[in-house]
Protein backbone atom coordinates (compact mmCIF):
# COMPACT_ATOMS: atom_id res chain seq x y z
CA UNK A 1 0.00 0.00 0.00
CA UNK A 2 1.29 3.46 -0.91
CA UNK A 3 1.61 6.04 1.86
CA UNK A 4 2.34 9.60 0.78
CA UNK A 5 5.37 11.30 2.25
CA UNK A 6 5.02 14.21 4.65
CA UNK A 7 6.35 16.53 1.94
CA UNK A 8 3.69 15.32 -0.51
CA UNK A 9 0.93 15.80 2.04
CA UNK A 10 2.12 19.34 2.83
CA UNK A 11 2.33 20.14 -0.86
CA UNK A 12 -1.19 18.84 -1.49
CA UNK A 13 -2.62 20.78 1.43
CA UNK A 14 -0.88 23.95 0.23
CA UNK A 15 -2.33 23.55 -3.26
CA UNK A 16 -5.84 22.98 -1.88
CA UNK A 17 -5.58 26.04 0.37
CA UNK A 18 -4.36 28.19 -2.52
CA UNK A 19 -7.15 26.99 -4.81
CA UNK A 20 -9.78 27.66 -2.14
CA UNK A 21 -8.27 31.08 -1.43
CA UNK A 22 -8.19 32.09 -5.08
CA UNK A 23 -11.74 30.85 -5.64
CA UNK A 24 -13.00 32.76 -2.61
CA UNK A 25 -11.20 35.97 -3.59
CA UNK A 26 -12.48 35.81 -7.16
CA UNK A 27 -16.05 35.40 -5.96
CA UNK A 28 -15.85 38.01 -3.25
CA UNK A 29 -13.94 40.51 -5.35
CA UNK A 30 -12.22 43.53 -3.85
CA UNK A 31 -14.63 43.87 -0.92
CA UNK A 32 -14.05 41.50 1.94
CA UNK A 33 -17.53 41.80 3.40
CA UNK A 34 -20.38 39.64 2.10
CA UNK A 35 -23.30 41.86 3.06
CA UNK A 36 -26.16 41.48 0.64
CA UNK A 37 -27.35 44.64 -1.04
CA UNK A 38 -30.78 45.56 0.36
CA UNK A 39 -33.70 44.13 -1.61
CA UNK A 40 -35.72 46.72 -3.51
CA UNK A 41 -38.56 46.49 -5.97
CA UNK A 42 -36.50 46.04 -9.11
CA UNK A 43 -39.42 46.39 -11.52
CA UNK A 44 -40.43 49.66 -9.89
CA UNK A 45 -36.88 50.98 -9.85
CA UNK A 46 -36.37 50.11 -13.50
CA UNK A 47 -39.82 51.21 -14.63
CA UNK A 48 -39.58 53.59 -17.52
CA UNK A 49 -35.82 53.10 -17.63
CA UNK A 50 -35.63 52.17 -21.31
CA UNK A 51 -37.39 55.22 -22.71
CA UNK A 52 -35.48 57.50 -20.35
CA UNK A 53 -32.23 56.10 -21.75
CA UNK A 54 -32.95 57.25 -25.30
CA UNK A 55 -30.29 59.99 -25.16
CA UNK A 56 -27.27 60.26 -22.90
CA UNK A 57 -26.64 63.97 -23.32
CA UNK A 58 -28.33 66.93 -21.66
CA UNK A 59 -29.45 69.43 -24.31
CA UNK A 60 -28.57 73.03 -23.47
CA UNK A 61 -30.36 76.18 -24.64
CA UNK A 62 -27.74 78.92 -25.03
CA UNK A 63 -30.07 80.86 -27.33
CA UNK A 64 -32.31 81.54 -24.33
CA UNK A 65 -29.50 83.17 -22.35
CA UNK A 66 -26.71 84.76 -24.37
CA UNK A 67 -28.63 87.82 -25.60
CA UNK A 68 -30.72 88.63 -22.53
CA UNK A 69 -29.70 90.91 -19.68
CA UNK A 70 -28.52 89.35 -16.40
CA UNK A 71 -31.37 88.50 -14.08
CA UNK A 72 -32.20 86.69 -10.86
CA UNK A 73 -32.76 82.96 -11.38
CA UNK A 74 -34.57 81.17 -8.55
CA UNK A 75 -34.83 77.47 -7.69
CA UNK A 76 -36.42 75.54 -4.85
CA UNK A 77 -34.89 72.13 -4.17
CA UNK A 78 -36.00 69.28 -1.95
CA UNK A 79 -33.27 66.74 -1.21
CA UNK A 80 -34.52 63.22 -0.51
CA UNK A 81 -33.50 59.64 -1.24
CA UNK A 82 -35.06 57.01 -3.45
CA UNK A 83 -34.34 53.71 -5.16
CA UNK A 84 -33.06 53.84 -8.72
CA UNK A 85 -31.41 51.37 -11.10
CA UNK A 86 -29.23 53.66 -13.23
CA UNK A 87 -27.20 50.82 -14.76
CA UNK A 88 -29.72 48.06 -14.09
CA UNK A 89 -28.62 47.54 -10.47
CA UNK A 90 -30.84 48.94 -7.73
CA UNK A 91 -29.40 51.31 -5.19
CA UNK A 92 -30.66 53.98 -2.82
CA UNK A 93 -29.48 57.34 -4.18
CA UNK A 94 -29.94 61.02 -3.41
CA UNK A 95 -32.60 62.94 -5.33
CA UNK A 96 -33.24 66.63 -5.92
CA UNK A 97 -36.92 67.23 -6.60
CA UNK A 98 -37.13 63.54 -7.43
CA UNK A 99 -34.35 63.70 -10.04
CA UNK A 100 -31.17 61.63 -10.21
CA UNK A 101 -28.70 63.13 -10.88
CA UNK A 102 -29.81 66.60 -9.86
CA UNK A 103 -31.46 69.06 -12.28
CA UNK A 104 -29.63 71.23 -14.78
CA UNK A 105 -28.83 74.77 -13.66
CA UNK A 106 -28.41 76.94 -16.76
CA UNK A 107 -27.53 80.61 -16.40
CA UNK A 108 -25.38 83.35 -17.90
CA UNK A 109 -22.59 85.62 -16.73
CA UNK A 110 -23.84 88.26 -14.30
CA UNK A 111 -26.93 86.32 -13.19
CA UNK A 112 -27.87 86.15 -9.54
CA UNK A 113 -28.72 82.62 -8.41
CA UNK A 114 -31.10 82.14 -5.49
CA UNK A 115 -31.43 78.45 -4.62
CA UNK A 116 -33.44 77.41 -1.59
CA UNK A 117 -32.36 73.95 -0.45
CA UNK A 118 -34.71 71.99 1.80
CA UNK A 119 -33.28 68.94 3.54
CA UNK A 120 -35.90 66.21 3.25
CA UNK A 121 -33.53 63.51 4.53
CA UNK A 122 -34.34 61.62 7.71
CA UNK A 123 -31.13 61.92 9.71
CA UNK A 124 -28.34 63.43 7.58
CA UNK A 125 -27.24 67.02 7.30
CA UNK A 126 -26.17 68.33 3.91
CA UNK A 127 -24.81 71.32 1.96
CA UNK A 128 -24.18 72.16 -1.70
CA UNK A 129 -20.89 73.41 -3.18
CA UNK A 130 -20.76 75.26 -6.51
CA UNK A 131 -17.65 73.72 -8.05
CA UNK A 132 -15.55 76.23 -9.98
CA UNK A 133 -17.56 79.38 -9.32
CA UNK A 134 -15.39 82.05 -7.75
CA UNK A 135 -18.00 83.21 -5.21
CA UNK A 136 -16.33 86.63 -5.03
CA UNK A 137 -16.76 88.10 -1.52
CA UNK A 138 -19.32 85.35 -0.80
CA UNK A 139 -17.29 82.76 1.10
CA UNK A 140 -20.33 81.92 3.25
CA UNK A 141 -22.16 80.65 0.14
CA UNK A 142 -19.41 78.15 -0.80
CA UNK A 143 -21.25 75.24 0.78
CA UNK A 144 -18.57 73.41 2.78
CA UNK A 145 -19.93 71.81 5.95
CA UNK A 146 -17.76 72.61 8.95
CA UNK A 147 -15.76 75.29 7.15
CA UNK A 148 -18.09 77.94 5.71
CA UNK A 149 -21.44 76.75 7.02
CA UNK A 150 -23.17 74.37 9.40
CA UNK A 151 -25.00 71.45 7.81
CA UNK A 152 -28.57 71.96 6.67
CA UNK A 153 -30.33 69.76 9.20
CA UNK A 154 -33.25 67.45 8.34
CA UNK A 155 -36.47 69.43 8.04
CA UNK A 156 -34.62 72.74 7.63
CA UNK A 157 -33.78 74.98 4.66
CA UNK A 158 -30.86 77.14 3.61
CA UNK A 159 -30.92 79.66 0.76
CA UNK A 160 -27.80 80.07 -1.37
CA UNK A 161 -27.72 83.54 -2.90
CA UNK A 162 -24.78 84.66 -5.02
CA UNK A 163 -23.92 86.50 -8.21
CA UNK A 164 -21.94 84.92 -11.03
CA UNK A 165 -19.11 87.23 -12.09
CA UNK A 166 -19.44 88.98 -15.44
CA UNK A 167 -16.11 87.53 -16.55
CA UNK A 168 -16.95 83.96 -15.51
CA UNK A 169 -18.59 81.57 -17.95
CA UNK A 170 -18.22 77.92 -18.86
CA UNK A 171 -18.84 74.43 -17.54
CA UNK A 172 -19.28 74.01 -13.80
CA UNK A 173 -21.17 71.64 -11.54
CA UNK A 174 -22.64 71.47 -8.08
CA UNK A 175 -22.37 68.66 -5.57
CA UNK A 176 -22.79 67.85 -1.91
CA UNK A 177 -19.90 68.83 0.33
CA UNK A 178 -21.05 66.88 3.35
CA UNK A 179 -19.54 63.50 4.16
CA UNK A 180 -19.76 61.12 1.14
CA UNK A 181 -23.09 62.17 -0.39
CA UNK A 182 -21.58 63.20 -3.73
CA UNK A 183 -20.60 59.61 -4.55
CA UNK A 184 -24.19 58.43 -3.96
CA UNK A 185 -25.56 60.81 -6.57
CA UNK A 186 -25.99 64.24 -4.98
CA UNK A 187 -24.63 66.31 -7.87
CA UNK A 188 -25.70 68.00 -11.10
CA UNK A 189 -24.53 70.22 -13.99
CA UNK A 190 -24.18 74.00 -13.77
CA UNK A 191 -23.66 75.74 -17.11
CA UNK A 192 -22.93 79.46 -17.39
CA UNK A 193 -23.28 80.92 -20.88
CA UNK A 194 -21.13 83.83 -21.99
CA UNK A 195 -22.62 87.19 -22.91
CA UNK A 196 -22.42 87.91 -26.64
CA UNK A 197 -21.21 91.47 -26.09
CA UNK A 198 -18.06 90.51 -24.19
CA UNK A 199 -14.79 91.77 -25.61
CA UNK A 200 -13.54 88.31 -26.53
CA UNK A 201 -16.80 86.99 -27.96
CA UNK A 202 -15.40 87.01 -31.50
CA UNK A 203 -12.40 84.84 -30.61
CA UNK A 204 -14.59 82.43 -28.66
CA UNK A 205 -17.18 81.93 -31.41
CA UNK A 206 -16.61 78.26 -32.12
CA UNK A 207 -19.53 78.00 -34.59
CA UNK A 208 -21.17 74.85 -33.32
CA UNK A 209 -24.65 73.59 -34.16
CA UNK A 210 -25.69 72.32 -30.72
CA UNK A 211 -24.59 72.47 -27.10
CA UNK A 212 -24.67 69.33 -24.91
CA UNK A 213 -23.57 68.45 -21.35
CA UNK A 214 -22.28 65.03 -20.31
CA UNK A 215 -21.44 64.02 -16.73
CA UNK A 216 -19.20 60.93 -16.62
CA UNK A 217 -18.16 59.14 -13.45
CA UNK A 218 -17.38 55.84 -11.79
CA UNK A 219 -20.17 54.24 -9.74
CA UNK A 220 -20.43 51.96 -6.71
CA UNK A 221 -23.32 49.57 -6.13
CA UNK A 222 -22.90 49.63 -2.37
CA UNK A 223 -23.56 52.71 -0.30
CA UNK A 224 -20.55 54.95 0.11
CA UNK A 225 -20.54 54.35 3.86
CA UNK A 226 -19.99 50.63 3.19
CA UNK A 227 -17.28 51.40 0.64
CA UNK A 228 -15.56 53.78 3.05
CA UNK A 229 -15.64 51.09 5.75
CA UNK A 230 -13.78 48.83 3.34
CA UNK A 231 -11.18 51.50 2.56
CA UNK A 232 -10.49 52.24 6.23
CA UNK A 233 -10.22 48.58 7.25
CA UNK A 234 -6.56 47.97 8.09
CA UNK A 235 -6.64 44.54 6.41
CA UNK A 236 -6.98 46.22 2.99
CA UNK A 237 -3.63 48.04 3.31
CA UNK A 238 -4.96 51.37 2.07
CA UNK A 239 -5.92 50.14 -1.39
CA UNK A 240 -8.68 52.28 -2.84
CA UNK A 241 -11.97 50.42 -3.50
CA UNK A 242 -12.46 49.78 -7.19
CA UNK A 243 -15.83 50.94 -8.58
CA UNK A 244 -18.42 48.54 -9.96
CA UNK A 245 -19.63 50.48 -12.97
CA UNK A 246 -19.72 53.85 -14.72
CA UNK A 247 -22.56 56.30 -15.32
CA UNK A 248 -23.06 58.93 -18.00
CA UNK A 249 -25.64 61.50 -16.90
CA UNK A 250 -26.94 58.92 -14.45
CA UNK A 251 -27.22 56.13 -17.03
CA UNK A 252 -25.11 53.06 -17.68
CA UNK A 253 -25.16 49.35 -18.32
CA UNK A 254 -23.92 46.68 -15.92
CA UNK A 255 -23.52 43.11 -17.12
CA UNK A 256 -25.56 41.19 -14.56
CA UNK A 257 -23.62 38.02 -15.35
CA UNK A 258 -20.46 39.70 -14.02
CA UNK A 259 -21.76 39.96 -10.45
CA UNK A 260 -19.71 37.82 -8.07
CA UNK A 261 -21.56 35.16 -6.10
CA UNK A 262 -20.59 36.46 -2.69
CA UNK A 263 -22.08 39.88 -3.49
CA UNK A 264 -25.46 39.19 -5.14
CA UNK A 265 -27.23 42.09 -6.80
CA UNK A 266 -30.75 43.07 -7.76
CA UNK A 267 -29.91 43.46 -11.42
CA UNK A 268 -31.89 43.78 -14.63
CA UNK A 269 -30.35 43.77 -18.09
CA UNK A 270 -30.84 47.16 -19.75
CA UNK A 271 -30.01 48.54 -23.16
CA UNK A 272 -26.80 50.47 -23.66
CA UNK A 273 -27.79 54.17 -23.76
CA UNK A 274 -26.97 56.19 -26.88
CA UNK A 275 -25.46 59.60 -27.44
CA UNK A 276 -27.75 61.53 -29.78
CA UNK A 277 -26.19 64.38 -31.78
CA UNK A 278 -28.10 66.44 -34.32
CA UNK A 279 -25.45 68.62 -35.87
CA UNK A 280 -22.22 68.42 -37.82
CA UNK A 281 -20.39 70.35 -35.10
CA UNK A 282 -21.37 69.84 -31.47
CA UNK A 283 -20.04 71.46 -28.32
CA UNK A 284 -19.84 68.70 -25.72
CA UNK A 285 -19.25 69.82 -22.12
CA UNK A 286 -17.78 66.89 -20.19
CA UNK A 287 -17.64 66.74 -16.37
CA UNK A 288 -15.89 64.03 -14.35
CA UNK A 289 -18.28 63.48 -11.45
CA UNK A 290 -16.53 60.32 -10.26
CA UNK A 291 -15.28 59.41 -6.80
CA UNK A 292 -11.97 57.78 -7.75
CA UNK A 293 -10.92 57.39 -11.36
CA UNK A 294 -10.00 59.55 -14.29
CA UNK A 295 -11.01 58.57 -17.81
CA UNK A 296 -10.14 58.96 -21.47
CA UNK A 297 -12.83 59.56 -24.09
CA UNK A 298 -12.58 58.36 -27.69
CA UNK A 299 -14.91 58.67 -30.67
CA UNK A 300 -14.87 56.72 -33.90
CA UNK A 301 -16.02 58.69 -36.92
CA UNK A 302 -15.51 62.02 -35.19
CA UNK A 303 -12.72 64.42 -34.35
CA UNK A 304 -12.49 65.99 -30.90
CA UNK A 305 -10.93 69.41 -30.34
CA UNK A 306 -10.52 70.71 -26.78
CA UNK A 307 -11.49 74.39 -26.52
CA UNK A 308 -11.75 75.07 -22.77
CA UNK A 309 -10.93 73.46 -19.43
CA UNK A 310 -12.45 73.91 -15.97
CA UNK A 311 -15.05 76.60 -16.43
CA UNK A 312 -14.24 78.43 -19.65
CA UNK A 313 -10.43 78.65 -19.44
CA UNK A 314 -9.45 78.77 -23.09
CA UNK A 315 -7.09 76.20 -24.61
CA UNK A 316 -4.89 77.50 -27.41
CA UNK A 317 -4.57 75.62 -30.70
CA UNK A 318 -5.36 72.13 -29.47
CA UNK A 319 -5.09 69.70 -32.41
CA UNK A 320 -8.01 67.59 -33.54
CA UNK A 321 -7.84 64.17 -31.92
CA UNK A 322 -9.76 60.93 -31.81
CA UNK A 323 -9.11 60.50 -28.05
CA UNK A 324 -8.79 63.01 -25.20
CA UNK A 325 -7.73 62.43 -21.59
CA UNK A 326 -7.06 61.86 -18.84
CA UNK A 327 -9.88 63.85 -17.20
CA UNK A 328 -9.73 63.43 -13.42
CA UNK A 329 -12.48 63.77 -10.77
CA UNK A 330 -13.67 67.36 -10.52
CA UNK A 331 -12.16 68.42 -13.87
CA UNK A 332 -14.15 69.55 -16.91
CA UNK A 333 -13.39 69.89 -20.59
CA UNK A 334 -15.34 71.40 -23.47
CA UNK A 335 -14.70 69.82 -26.85
CA UNK A 336 -15.92 70.46 -30.37
CA UNK A 337 -17.11 67.20 -31.92
CA UNK A 338 -17.10 67.09 -35.72
CA UNK A 339 -18.29 64.25 -37.92
CA UNK A 340 -15.83 63.05 -40.56
CA UNK A 341 -15.97 60.46 -43.30
CA UNK A 342 -14.36 57.21 -42.22
CA UNK A 343 -12.82 54.45 -44.27
CA UNK A 344 -15.27 51.94 -42.84
CA UNK A 345 -18.68 53.50 -42.24
CA UNK A 346 -19.78 51.36 -39.31
CA UNK A 347 -21.89 52.69 -36.46
CA UNK A 348 -20.08 55.52 -34.67
CA UNK A 349 -18.99 54.69 -31.13
CA UNK A 350 -18.03 56.75 -28.07
CA UNK A 351 -15.62 54.89 -25.80
CA UNK A 352 -14.96 55.68 -22.14
CA UNK A 353 -11.85 54.10 -20.64
CA UNK A 354 -11.35 54.36 -16.89
CA UNK A 355 -7.79 55.14 -15.90
CA UNK A 356 -6.21 52.21 -14.06
CA UNK A 357 -3.89 54.21 -11.78
CA UNK A 358 -6.11 53.82 -8.70
CA UNK A 359 -7.40 50.35 -9.58
CA UNK A 360 -4.73 48.33 -7.83
CA UNK A 361 -7.31 45.88 -6.47
CA UNK A 362 -9.08 44.55 -9.54
CA UNK A 363 -12.87 44.35 -9.44
CA UNK A 364 -13.81 41.54 -11.82
CA UNK A 365 -17.38 42.85 -12.01
CA UNK A 366 -16.20 46.17 -13.48
CA UNK A 367 -16.03 46.72 -17.22
CA UNK A 368 -13.44 49.53 -17.31
CA UNK A 369 -13.75 50.15 -21.06
CA UNK A 370 -17.28 50.70 -22.34
CA UNK A 371 -18.63 51.59 -25.78
CA UNK A 372 -21.69 53.77 -26.27
CA UNK A 373 -23.34 54.04 -29.71
CA UNK A 374 -23.67 57.47 -31.29
CA UNK A 375 -26.85 58.29 -33.14
CA UNK A 376 -26.54 61.32 -35.42
CA UNK A 377 -28.98 63.04 -37.74
CA UNK A 378 -28.79 65.78 -40.33
CA UNK A 379 -25.23 65.03 -41.41
CA UNK A 380 -25.49 63.80 -45.00
CA UNK A 381 -24.97 67.20 -46.63
CA UNK A 382 -22.50 68.54 -44.08
CA UNK A 383 -20.00 65.77 -43.54
CA UNK A 384 -16.36 66.76 -43.56
CA UNK A 385 -13.61 65.13 -45.59
CA UNK A 386 -11.98 61.80 -44.87
CA UNK A 387 -9.86 61.81 -41.74
CA UNK A 388 -7.33 59.13 -40.89
CA UNK A 389 -7.07 57.96 -37.29
CA UNK A 390 -5.69 60.65 -35.00
CA UNK A 391 -3.55 60.42 -31.86
CA UNK A 392 -4.56 60.99 -28.24
CA UNK A 393 -4.60 64.58 -26.99
CA UNK A 394 -3.06 64.53 -23.52
CA UNK A 395 -4.67 67.19 -21.33
CA UNK A 396 -1.36 67.69 -19.53
CA UNK A 397 -0.17 69.38 -22.74
CA UNK A 398 -2.95 72.00 -22.72
CA UNK A 399 -1.81 75.62 -22.77
CA UNK A 400 -3.60 78.96 -22.65
CA UNK A 401 -3.25 81.60 -25.35
CA UNK A 402 -0.14 83.66 -24.69
CA UNK A 403 -0.88 85.85 -21.70
CA UNK A 404 -1.13 89.61 -22.01
CA UNK A 405 1.52 91.64 -20.23
CA UNK A 406 -0.97 92.81 -17.62
CA UNK A 407 -1.76 89.25 -16.57
CA UNK A 408 1.57 87.48 -16.95
CA UNK A 409 2.60 86.10 -13.52
CA UNK A 410 6.31 86.54 -14.26
CA UNK A 411 7.25 88.56 -11.21
CA UNK A 412 8.33 86.76 -8.08
CA UNK A 413 5.34 85.94 -5.92
CA UNK A 414 4.91 87.94 -2.75
CA UNK A 415 4.27 84.70 -0.89
CA UNK A 416 5.23 81.11 -1.65
CA UNK A 417 3.62 78.22 0.22
CA UNK A 418 5.43 74.88 0.09
CA UNK A 419 3.26 71.79 0.56
CA UNK A 420 3.83 68.04 0.75
CA UNK A 421 0.97 65.55 0.59
CA UNK A 422 0.73 61.80 1.13
CA UNK A 423 -1.62 59.04 2.27
CA UNK A 424 0.06 57.33 5.23
CA UNK A 425 -0.68 54.06 7.03
CA UNK A 426 0.66 54.39 10.56
CA UNK A 427 0.41 52.23 13.67
CA UNK A 428 -0.56 55.24 15.79
CA UNK A 429 -3.74 55.49 13.66
CA UNK A 430 -4.50 51.74 13.88
CA UNK A 431 -2.98 51.18 10.42
CA UNK A 432 -5.87 52.81 8.61
CA UNK A 433 -5.10 55.27 5.79
CA UNK A 434 -4.78 58.94 6.71
CA UNK A 435 -4.32 61.77 4.25
CA UNK A 436 -1.73 64.38 5.21
CA UNK A 437 -0.67 67.80 3.99
CA UNK A 438 2.50 68.98 5.75
CA UNK A 439 2.03 66.42 8.54
CA UNK A 440 -1.52 67.61 9.23
CA UNK A 441 -4.66 65.56 8.58
CA UNK A 442 -7.98 67.36 8.22
CA UNK A 443 -10.28 66.11 10.95
CA UNK A 444 -14.00 65.58 10.51
CA UNK A 445 -15.87 68.59 11.89
CA UNK A 446 -18.43 67.87 14.64
CA UNK A 447 -21.86 68.68 13.13
CA UNK A 448 -23.09 70.41 16.29
CA UNK A 449 -20.22 72.94 16.35
CA UNK A 450 -20.23 76.27 14.47
CA UNK A 451 -18.28 76.31 11.19
CA UNK A 452 -14.61 77.31 11.32
CA UNK A 453 -15.32 80.63 9.62
CA UNK A 454 -16.94 81.72 12.90
CA UNK A 455 -14.05 80.64 15.12
CA UNK A 456 -11.12 82.70 16.30
CA UNK A 457 -7.99 81.68 14.45
CA UNK A 458 -6.55 80.06 17.59
CA UNK A 459 -9.19 77.35 17.22
CA UNK A 460 -7.75 76.33 13.84
CA UNK A 461 -4.45 75.09 15.26
CA UNK A 462 -5.29 71.42 14.80
CA UNK A 463 -5.77 72.07 11.09
CA UNK A 464 -3.38 73.50 8.52
CA UNK A 465 -4.55 77.02 7.55
CA UNK A 466 -1.82 79.32 6.15
CA UNK A 467 -2.67 83.01 6.14
CA UNK A 468 -2.42 85.00 2.90
CA UNK A 469 -2.69 88.77 2.61
CA UNK A 470 -5.52 89.75 0.29
CA UNK A 471 -4.37 91.77 -2.72
CA UNK A 472 -5.42 92.67 -6.27
CA UNK A 473 -1.84 93.29 -7.41
CA UNK A 474 0.37 90.59 -5.91
CA UNK A 475 0.73 86.89 -6.63
CA UNK A 476 0.73 83.84 -4.38
CA UNK A 477 2.57 80.69 -5.43
CA UNK A 478 1.63 77.20 -4.25
CA UNK A 479 4.18 74.41 -4.68
CA UNK A 480 2.46 71.09 -4.03
CA UNK A 481 4.68 68.00 -3.86
CA UNK A 482 3.05 64.58 -4.08
CA UNK A 483 4.92 61.94 -2.08
CA UNK A 484 2.62 59.11 -3.22
CA UNK A 485 3.26 56.89 -6.23
CA UNK A 486 -0.27 57.63 -7.45
CA UNK A 487 -1.56 61.04 -8.45
CA UNK A 488 -4.10 63.28 -6.70
CA UNK A 489 -6.54 65.73 -8.38
CA UNK A 490 -6.60 68.83 -6.15
CA UNK A 491 -9.37 71.44 -6.22
CA UNK A 492 -9.09 74.98 -4.84
CA UNK A 493 -12.33 76.66 -3.80
CA UNK A 494 -12.86 80.34 -4.57
CA UNK A 495 -10.12 80.64 -7.21
CA UNK A 496 -8.72 79.63 -10.55
CA UNK A 497 -4.95 79.43 -10.88
CA UNK A 498 -2.23 79.33 -13.52
CA UNK A 499 -0.45 75.96 -13.69
CA UNK A 500 3.19 76.97 -14.13
CA UNK A 501 4.59 73.44 -13.86
CA UNK A 502 3.45 69.83 -13.75
CA UNK A 503 6.08 67.14 -13.28
CA UNK A 504 5.84 63.40 -12.73
CA UNK A 505 8.67 61.69 -10.85
CA UNK A 506 10.59 58.88 -12.46
CA UNK A 507 9.66 55.28 -11.54
CA UNK A 508 10.87 54.60 -8.02
CA UNK A 509 12.39 58.06 -7.74
CA UNK A 510 10.70 60.91 -5.90
CA UNK A 511 11.40 64.31 -7.52
CA UNK A 512 10.25 67.16 -5.30
CA UNK A 513 10.63 70.88 -5.88
CA UNK A 514 11.67 73.20 -3.07
CA UNK A 515 11.91 76.82 -4.27
CA UNK A 516 13.73 77.79 -1.07
CA UNK A 517 16.82 75.59 -1.44
CA UNK A 518 18.12 77.23 -4.62
CA UNK A 519 17.79 74.13 -6.81
CA UNK A 520 16.25 74.15 -10.27
CA UNK A 521 12.93 72.33 -10.64
CA UNK A 522 13.36 68.80 -12.00
CA UNK A 523 10.77 69.47 -14.69
CA UNK A 524 12.58 72.50 -16.08
CA UNK A 525 11.83 76.24 -15.88
CA UNK A 526 8.38 77.45 -14.89
CA UNK A 527 6.04 78.39 -17.73
CA UNK A 528 5.04 82.04 -17.36
CA UNK A 529 4.25 82.56 -21.06
CA UNK A 530 1.11 80.50 -21.65
CA UNK A 531 0.28 78.44 -18.54
CA UNK A 532 -3.15 76.83 -18.59
CA UNK A 533 -5.65 78.17 -16.08
CA UNK A 534 -7.70 75.72 -13.99
CA UNK A 535 -9.46 75.23 -10.67
CA UNK A 536 -8.74 71.49 -10.36
CA UNK A 537 -5.29 70.10 -11.12
CA UNK A 538 -3.84 66.60 -11.25
CA UNK A 539 -0.66 66.29 -9.16
CA UNK A 540 1.40 63.42 -10.65
CA UNK A 541 2.80 60.66 -8.50
CA UNK A 542 6.25 61.32 -6.98
CA UNK A 543 6.20 64.77 -8.59
CA UNK A 544 4.80 68.26 -8.14
CA UNK A 545 2.75 71.14 -9.49
CA UNK A 546 3.39 74.88 -9.21
CA UNK A 547 0.30 77.11 -9.09
CA UNK A 548 0.02 80.89 -9.07
CA UNK A 549 -2.98 83.18 -8.47
CA UNK A 550 -3.91 86.64 -7.24
CA UNK A 551 -5.31 86.49 -3.67
CA UNK A 552 -8.17 88.86 -4.45
CA UNK A 553 -11.07 86.91 -2.91
CA UNK A 554 -11.10 87.06 0.91
CA UNK A 555 -12.35 84.11 2.87
CA UNK A 556 -11.55 80.67 4.21
CA UNK A 557 -11.09 78.50 1.12
CA UNK A 558 -10.75 74.72 1.03
CA UNK A 559 -7.94 73.00 -0.92
CA UNK A 560 -8.37 69.23 -1.14
CA UNK A 561 -7.97 66.03 -3.10
CA UNK A 562 -11.10 65.33 -5.16
CA UNK A 563 -10.75 61.57 -4.81
CA UNK A 564 -13.53 61.32 -2.26
CA UNK A 565 -11.87 58.50 -0.28
CA UNK A 566 -8.66 60.54 0.15
CA UNK A 567 -10.56 63.66 1.17
CA UNK A 568 -12.59 61.62 3.66
CA UNK A 569 -9.43 60.45 5.45
CA UNK A 570 -7.99 63.94 5.78
CA UNK A 571 -6.27 65.04 2.54
CA UNK A 572 -7.43 68.64 2.80
CA UNK A 573 -6.44 72.03 4.14
CA UNK A 574 -7.66 75.63 3.92
CA UNK A 575 -6.20 79.02 3.05
CA UNK A 576 -7.15 82.12 5.00
CA UNK A 577 -7.14 84.95 2.47
CA UNK A 578 -7.48 88.35 4.11
CA UNK A 579 -9.10 88.68 7.50
CA UNK A 580 -7.12 89.43 10.62
CA UNK A 581 -4.90 87.62 13.07
CA UNK A 582 -8.10 86.38 14.67
CA UNK A 583 -9.44 85.01 11.40
CA UNK A 584 -12.94 86.06 10.34
CA UNK A 585 -14.84 85.80 13.62
CA UNK A 586 -17.83 88.14 13.40
CA UNK A 587 -17.61 88.57 9.63
CA UNK A 588 -20.92 86.85 8.86
CA UNK A 589 -22.67 87.22 12.20
CA UNK A 590 -22.07 90.95 12.18
CA UNK A 591 -23.37 91.35 8.65
CA UNK A 592 -20.16 93.00 7.49
CA UNK A 593 -19.22 92.99 3.84
CA UNK A 594 -16.29 90.79 2.92
CA UNK A 595 -14.36 93.74 1.49
CA UNK A 596 -13.87 94.96 5.06
CA UNK A 597 -11.57 91.99 5.62
CA UNK A 598 -9.25 92.51 2.67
Amino acid sequence: MFFPTRRAVCYSVTVVVLVIGIYTWLNIGPYHDVLRIPQYNLEQAAAGLDHERANLAIVLRPEEHVEREPKTVEYRWNITTGVRAPDGVTKQVYLINGEFPGPLVEAKSGDELVIEVYNGLEVEGTAIHWHGLKMQNMNNMDGVVGLTQSPILPGESFTYKFTILEEQAGTFWYHAHSELQRADGLYGPLIVHERLNTANAESRNFEYDEDLALMVGDWYHRSTSQVQDYYTDWTNFGNEPAPDSMLLNGKGKFECSMAVRARPLDCKEVAMPKLQMNGRRTRLRIINTGALTGFTMSMSGYTMTVITLDGGNEVASAPAASSVGVLYPGERMDVIIEKVETENEKEAIMTIKLDKENLKFKNFALTPIQHFPISATGLSDQMGGYQASLPLYDLVDARSPELKSATVPTAMSSQTILLYTKVEILAEYSNIPKGFINRTSWNEHPPDEPPMINWNRQGWDERFVPQIKSSDDEWVEIVLNNMDEKGHPFHLHGYSFHVLATHKGKPGRYQAYNPFDGSEPAGGPLNTVNPIKKDTVYVPGMGYVVLRFRPDNPGLWLFHCHVIWHHAVGMAMAFQVGGSENGFAGWWDGGEDATAWR
